[in-house]
């Protein structure tokens, strides 16, 4: 099957990331995929295997006014619609809001599914892309959610489309794809060594770390976190905070450390190349978003198993973060209990080890064996419409 897939770049997010593995997975399942990018391949931060046509268009770029947005995107939506046109492919998949968008604004003789990668209900567009939107997204042979609640708010919005709920995916390291049976009381715990592997032990040095990993950008609370850790006290003076991505916020979050006077205890390593790495060297994982679609770092944290400090920041995190088995599920916008949970969990060493076990126990439902055979059954059924 020939599958065209479009995104705006693959600059670092974590809808880019989804999409260089799904068009690797659908590749790897022996279909001739297509990956095209507004932006540049040069600047992509994210591996694409050889067996999938990589396509930059080039067209990225900051406008200065209303009026040169809409003749960037006029060129942008011609450059798309000439190229699909040349590739003639059985189906189109668009990742992201405004790429949905101008996907969704070509011809129509080809079915376009689009990917839904944050929540509307929260994240709202400018009115005239919210605009654009109500009047394409009908065009859409089906609008794919990462979570019920999300999918709800679209089948509301959009009532004569078709919705499914395809969730994130992750690559989970000596996973077979396949979930044992867990329960909040009964866990089947698969040996760390599965993530880490023999040759990779978590490194042995007096100072525990703490990761958070996601765009510095006011929604992910990093700000908040701070406040947090500060509040701390003495009970993380063996612990130190390592603030992984990068962003708007970073001259207002380096200010704030140096404020609370925490430049011995926290870092902000920015862009990371090789995340794995740090998740890795670290023993706790915090996500202290005010909201999220479904939050990529949370699985990658996960697999890699790690113990999780997580705000109610999404649908769906119940299946999970299971309070008192895997880590603490808290309140969003809570300081004091965003504090009181990282003081728990930083007093108890062995249990942040067999909460971590468990984590790596219930991501395996988000693993690529399980994930990539949904968006096959929804493709094929797509283009047999």
């Amino acid at each position: 099957m020939r599958i065209v897939m479009a995104i705006h770049a693959l600059h670092g997010g974590g809808a880019e990331r989804q999409i260089a593995e799904l068009a690797n997975y659908l590749a790897s399942q022996g279909n001739d995929v297509s990956l095209v990018t507004l932006d540049r391949v040069e600047n992509d931060r994210y591996r694409i295997d050889s067996a999938v046509h990589r396509i930059g268009l080039g067209l990225m770029g900051e406008s200065r006014n209303l009026w040169q947005a809409f003749w960037a995107n006029r060129k942008r939506i011609s450059k798309l619609q000439s190229l699909i046109q040349e590739l003639s492919p059985d189906v189109v998949i668009s990742f992201t809001d405004k790429m949905n968008i101008m996907t969704l604004s070509l011809q129509r003789s080809i079915p376009v599914i689009v990917a839904e990668r944050s929540d509307p209900r929260k994240q709202k567009l400018p009115w005239r892309w919210e605009a654009w939107r109500d009047r394409v997204y009908p065009r859409a042979a089906c609008i794919v959610a990462l979570t019920n609640g999300i999918a709800n708010e679209l089948k509301r919005r959009f009532p004569k489309t078709r919705v499914a709920v395809i969730p994130n995916a992750v690559e989970v390291s000596g996973s077979n794809g396949h979930l044992k049976n867990i329960s909040e009381t009964t866990l089947a715990i698969a040996s760390p060594t599965a993530v880490y592997g023999k040759d990779s032990p978590k490194p042995n040095r007096e100072t525990r770390r703490a990761l958070a990993v996601g765009r510095l950008s006011p929604e992910k609370g990093f700000d908040l976190l701070l406040q947090a850790w500060s509040q701390g006290g003495s009970a993380l003076r063996n612990w130190e905070l390592v603030i992984a991505g990068e962003g708007p916020e970073r001259n207002r979050l380096e200010s704030e450390i140096t404020r609370l006077k925490l430049t011995d205890s926290v870092k902000l390593i920015g862009w990371c190349e090789n995340i794995s790495a740090q998740y890795l060297q670290a023993d706790l994982f915090i996500l202290p978003s005010h909201y999220e679609a479904m939050s990529r770092s949370l699985l990658e944290a996960l697999s890699h198993s790690l113990p999780v400090v997580v705000t109610e920041a999404t649908d769906g995190l119940e299946s999970l973060v299971i309070n008192g088995t895997n880590g603490w599920l808290i309140p969003t916008g809570n300081v004091a209990a965003l504090t009181e949970a990282i003081v728990d969990a930083a007093g108890d060493p062995q249990r942040l080890e067999r909460f971590g076990e468990a984590s790596y126990q219930l991501v395996q439902q988000h693993a690529w064996p399980n994930i990539g055979p949904q968006w096959l059954r929804l493709i094929h059924s797509v283009v047999e419409l």
